[in-house]
């Protein structure tokens, strides 16, 4: 009885010390710099301003894909690079977190694709 209650009071302390919400690691993520996780694994790394990812950052999913470049309110906007998991790999332009205007995709072989994109669709070279 006694060690069952030292293993629930570890386990207690130990659940304490995790973090049950999104919060600021470190810096400052209201205006500024700083980094911000998630109890489910992204992270972002980053410029903020008003408390939203706002010019250059990296946000990280916890699949493993990334994105760095360019944050505005929130979403992908400008330039930027997004490597996906599989190997796949996105760089160009972005617009209200979508691929937007000139990009090229690399695949794990090398092959590439470059043209324009509208949504986040290929639409023409």
């Amino acid at each position: 009885m006694r060690n069952l209650l030292i293993l629930l009071s570890v386990m207690l302390m130990l659940a304490a010390a995790l973090p049950l919400y999104a919060a600021c690691e470190s810096g400052d993520c209201k205006n500024g710099e700083g980094t911000y996780v998630w109890p489910n694994g992204m992270k972002y790394t980053g410029q903020y301003k008003n408390g939203k990812m706002d010019g250059f950052g990296t946000f990280t999913w916890p699949s493993g894909d990334t994105y760095t470049g360019q944050w505005k309110n929130n979403m992908k906007e400008g330039e930027g690079t997004y490597i996906y998991h599989t190997g796949d790999r996105y760089d160009g332009e972005w617009k209200h977190d979508k691929k937007n205007g000139k990009g090229t995709v690399t695949l794990p072989n090398g092959t590439k694709f470059t043209g324009q994109w509208r949504d986040g669709e290929l639409v023409g070279n």
